[in-house]
């Protein structure tokens, strides 16, 4: 079949197709995506011009797109971008994916500041990597001054470009260090997502091939898993104001070993676990009473 007489249609079940033979998870979904995307296409055009024809340039894009997603990288590099708390934001490898269990981090640190009525609230973001928690919680409270970290520049530079994107730059500093390297002030909600995964899980492609191109500093936890943890909940207490919040993002596996850490460092805040949509333990709450 030739790429210039190939319609939207045609191309679509292709790339689907391709994705199957390659035990590619999500077949369906992603040979979607990837053709939205390297066709420019809406959800609506990929509907309502299934029957048109897909040039040979779209079409070769189309190509690559599948070649590189069937060798494991993922999408959300290939087609530059990802959907966080309703708005896109640009991603690559410098940067790691956040994950849409990462949003209860903001619905908690939203509905604590309702619930303190904080009216200008001062945000404190660890370990920024794209800045999806700093620009979304700036968007999402124009009174907000938030602070956001990383100790990659790769990844404040995604950061500063998604910021700028959004409209909320004027409103975020960005700080190059390790965890509260630089940062001054104290801070209403102290938000992070540190790198948690087993050395060994990385170490082990077959878990997740994906894993692989993700920079391997915003994913490595150490041999436990608690690296970064033994370094931030430490400098919890110097950074949160009075009254203060902090929603740090776990996996299972340190959820335990988080939660005696915390309550032993802060053992006047009420510190619990909150579960994701999947009934995992995702997030860790330290709350000071407001």
């Amino acid at each position: 079949m030739q790429a210039d007489t190939s319609t939207i249609a045609e191309s679509l079940a292709n790339a689907r197709q391709s994705l199957e033979l390659n035990s590619i998870p999500d077949a369906a979904l992603e040979a979607r995506i990837l053709v939205r995307a390297a066709l420019d296409l809406s959800h609506a055009e990929l509907l309502t011009r299934s029957a048109s024809h897909v040039d040979s340039g779209a079409q070769l894009r189309l190509n690559e797109f599948i070649a590189r997603r069937v060798r494991r990288e993922p999408v959300q590099y290939i087609t530059g971008r990802i959907e966080f708390y309703g708005r896109d934001f640009v991603v690559d490898s410098r940067v790691l994916i956040t994950r849409p269990e990462t949003e209860l981090l903001v619905e908690q640190a939203l509905l604590r500041i309702l619930e303190c009525r904080i009216e200008k609230p001062r945000i404190l973001d660890v370990g920024t990597g794209s800045g999806v928690l700093a620009v979304t919680m700036a968007a999402e409270l124009p009174a907000a001054d938030v602070v956001a970290t990383d100790i990659s520049t790769e990844a404040l530079d995604v950061a500063q470009e998604n910021a700028r994107a959004l409209g909320v730059s004027d409103r975020i500093q960005f700080h190059h260090g390790s965890i509260t390297e630089g940062v001054t002030g104290l801070y209403d909600v102290v938000l992070s997502n540190p790198p948690y995964v087993l050395t060994r899980f990385l170490a082990d492609a077959e878990v997740q091939p994906e894993l692989v191109y993700e920079p391997q500093v915003a994913l490595d936890g150490g041999g436990d898993g608690m690296d970064v943890y033994r370094q931030l909940l430490p400098e919890l207490g110097a950074v949160m104001a009075d009254g203060g919040a902090a929603y740090i993002e776990i996996d299972p596996p340190v959820a335990e070993p988080c939660l005696d850490s915390a309550k032993r460092l802060m053992p006047t805040a009420a510190v619990s676990v909150l579960t994701d949509l999947s009934g995992l333990e995702r997030c860790m709450a330290i709350e000071l009473p407001c």
